[in-house]
């Protein structure tokens, strides 16, 4: 799972700290995790399966929107861009499969 969380937070340009910070963790769980440096609980590996999701990640950048745009404003606001960009990719390649399905 450590791979697939750097993996994650690289395409969305964040680091540990800030992606704790969207998540509601601490500082410097993130890296924690990241690293093997903690064994995950039931809510940890079910919120980090989601953040590690293009998809989940922007539904939890639209729910912590209030309380983390205040502070953060500019990082979110470039985060949600960039899961914008990527969700767009992955509905333009979902019609190429659709269009080609039955050829």
């Amino acid at each position: 799972m450590q791979k697939k969380m750097k993996k994650a937070r690289k395409a969305y340009k964040l680091t540990g700290s800030m992606m704790s910070r969207f998540l509601g963790l601490g500082v410097t769980q993130w890296a924690i995790f990241e690293n093997g440096n903690k064994v995950f609980s039931d809510s940890d590996t079910i919120l980090i399966e989601l953040a590690c999701t293009p998809l989940g990640m922007k539904k939890i950048l639209e729910i912590c929107k209030v309380s983390v745009m205040i502070k953060y404003h500019r990082e979110w606001q470039r985060t949600y861009e960039i899961l914008v960009k990527i969700e767009s990719n992955i509905d333009l390649k979902k019609d190429e499969i659709n269009r080609n399905y039955f050829k």
